[in-house]
């Protein structure tokens, strides 16, 4: 979970002030962002509206933060089936986004 701690230390909040948001003892925000205890749902929730991203983001299965139209317009320009790219690992993601700006240099050229 360095999603939590990457969007902790962005925003500039210490492990105190989350523990008070997610009503929990400090030190059980240090397991969560090592990965050593797991989130409850409600929990996943109050981080997402708190820094305003998808749980989707907060879960490692995207790396997009927020979940827009934009995306899953692109997705259905692209042909490319929602559940099956949500499925795809981060590096498939990261390279499909590669060849994307890959297409788009040869166009300029």
């Amino acid at each position: 979970m360095n999603k939590i701690k990457n969007l902790r230390e962005e925003n500039d909040i210490k492990q105190e002030q989350l523990s008070k948001i997610l009503n929990v003892q400090r030190s059980n925000v240090s397991k969560y962002e090592t990965g050593k205890i797991l989130l409850r749902e409600d929990q996943i929730i109050n981080l997402c509206k708190f820094f305003n991203v998808s749980a989707d983001y907060l879960l490692g299965l995207s790396s997009i933060k927020k979940s827009t139209n934009t995306e899953k317009e692109i997705l259905d320009l692209l042909g490319i089936d929602k559940q099956k790219y949500a499925n795809l690992s981060l590096k498939s993601k990261e390279q499909i986004k590669k060849f994307i700006e890959f297409v788009e240099e040869q166009e300029d050229r």
